[in-house]
């Protein structure tokens, strides 16, 4: 009987090791490499008007905010998508875009934009390099277009470089209403303390918004 309490207490002391050594090993790679552990925390609804939600939430190695927008607009799925052109011009609503260049014409969904977007006091004018790909399904009534950085491939500018991710979903509600969720994520670069760019997010994309929404004359 000995023997067998010696050999059953060997065992677990084995297996007490491996579980010791197998949490320190997840740690570890947890803290390394963020993606085995939550990098991102939840939203926070930050403003809420009628058809208007807007969300920020902290994301893993980043200083800057990460901002969602959900919208009801009052106005059919394909004018809608009508406003968010891939030709080289600023989208009427985004009144701070100052200039859009096509750098290449990868396929008539697939491009790279070269923009210039003014900013906020105190900010100076920023520069982006955007790989825009775009997926749209008219007879189910969605599209959507993911805007992912490039900066490395188009020389540097007098202007301060930026990256941002941004994904815009496009839904189809009804013949007469759609719906816009935006994500966004940007590194505005420069001196200006993170704290300060995350004060105006969320009033920025609000503006940018109201002036989509007043293309259809919503009330909101």
């Amino acid at each position: 009987m000995s023997i067998k309490h010696s050999s059953v207490t060997h065992y677990q002391m084995k297996l007490l090791k491996f579980t010791s050594w197998f949490i320190t090993f997840f740690i570890l790679i947890s803290v390394i490499n963020p993606c085995y552990s939550s990098s991102e925390s939840t939203w926070k609804l930050r403003h809420s008007e009628k058809s208007i939600n807007i969300y920020t939430r902290k994301i893993a190695n980043s200083k800057y905010l990460e901002i969602k927008a959900k919208v009801r607009l009052n106005t059919p799925f394909v004018h809608l998508l009508a406003k968010f052109s891939d030709d080289e011009k600023c989208w009427t609503w985004i009144k701070k875009c100052l200039s859009v260049k096509l750098l290449k014409h990868i396929s008539d969904d697939e491009k790279i934009y070269y923009s210039v977007l003014t900013m906020p006091w105190p900010l100076s004018e920023r520069d982006f390099v955007f790989h825009s790909v775009r997926k749209v399904e008219i007879q189910k009534g969605l599209a959507t277009l993911e805007l992912s950085p490039l900066s490395d491939i188009y020389k540097a500018t007098k202007y301060v470089r930026a990256s941002s991710t941004i994904t815009y979903r496009l839904t189809s509600l009804s013949t007469s209403s759609s719906s816009l969720s935006i994500i966004m994520h940007t590194e505005l670069g420069g001196t200006t303390p993170a704290s300060l760019i995350n004060s105006l997010l969320v009033n920025d994309l609000l503006n940018d918004i109201k002036e989509l929404t007043r293309l259809f004359k919503n009330n909101l």
